[in-house]
């Protein structure tokens, strides 16, 4: 999501996670983000029906941040199968540096994102998205953070 140019004229692009049929590719559902939220990188939760988004958001990181997205199929009245894909919590904030790789721990507690722009991770709850805090892995201008794995204890 976000400006796009075609041929050199700009384009507001609406970001969007789409569920699909593991047979055919169908779209079964579309959850479109704000126009400058820019969703990047995506994992889905190891214990529940659940997909955490990285935002990088705009030019101005305005929008950067992380979203939680519940998805899941239920039978409607009239006994079809209905798909739902919704948002249950977003957190950002204009100090946030270009949200880019995203993880979770292996119990499904933390999600940790990197900061693009600025070089840390951070930490957020998967509950409630409540940012629990971040550490500074770069602090040489120029070196950015990009994708991230967590790896189980040993």
């Amino acid at each position: 999501g976000g400006e796009w140019y075609d041929n050199g004229n700009p384009e507001i692009v609406e970001g969007r996670v789409q569920m699909r049929s593991t047979g055919d590719l169908a779209i079964l559902r579309t959850f479109l983000f704000d126009n400058f939220s820019t969703p990047w990188h995506i994992v889905a939760s190891p214990i529940e029906n659940r997909v955490f988004v990285a935002l990088a958001g705009d030019n101005l990181q305005e929008d950067s941040g992380v979203s939680c997205l519940e998805f899941g199929e239920e039978i409607n009245e009239d006994g079809e199968t209905v798909y739902y894909l919704d948002e249950l919590w977003r957190t950002t904030d204009s100090s946030y540096g270009t949200m880019h790789g995203i993880d979770i721990s292996p119990d499904g507690q933390i999600i940790y994102v990197s900061g693009r722009s600025d070089g840390k991770i951070y930490m957020f709850d998967s509950e409630t998205g409540e940012n629990l805090s971040s550490k500074n892995l770069v602090n040489s201008c120029g070196i950015c953070t990009g994708g991230i794995s967590i790896s189980p204890a040993y």
